[in-house]
């Protein structure tokens, strides 16, 4: 699966998740004249691919109720994700130390574990 596949609607338009209403709605429209396949020049090749992610992301995004349950359903998977982890590994939230919207702590491997915050 590729890395752009993975992005959450926030990170599709390109804004931060405390974004007004009115920037979402100006990323979007700014998106979608950029990557719509009528307004796209021969030379440049389509993706309809990101244009259709880009109205996925305005669909959930533009409406608040919507904005408000996808926001709600990213809070209730970071919280069920963080209490399996402290299940597992009886790793405490103290734990991880803030690198600008991710959240690391050293893991035995080594290398850092790392989760992204996305409230």
């Amino acid at each position: 699966m590729a890395e752009e596949e993975t992005m959450d609607h926030y990170e599709v338009l390109g804004i931060s998740y405390d974004a007004t209403e009115e920037a979402i709605k100006r990323s979007y429209h700014r998106l979608a004249r950029q990557y719509h396949p009528d307004r796209c020049h021969a030379k440049v090749q389509i993706d309809t691919d990101k244009f259709n992610r880009i109205q996925m992301a305005w669909k959930v995004l533009g409406d608040p109720a919507s904005r408000a349950a996808y926001n709600n359903e990213i809070h209730t998977s970071i919280q069920s994700y963080m209490n399996m982890l402290r299940s597992a590994e009886n790793v405490e939230f103290s734990e991880f130390e803030k690198c600008g919207d991710i959240w690391q702590r050293p893991c035995r491997c080594g290398d850092y574990f790392q989760v992204r915050v996305c409230i």
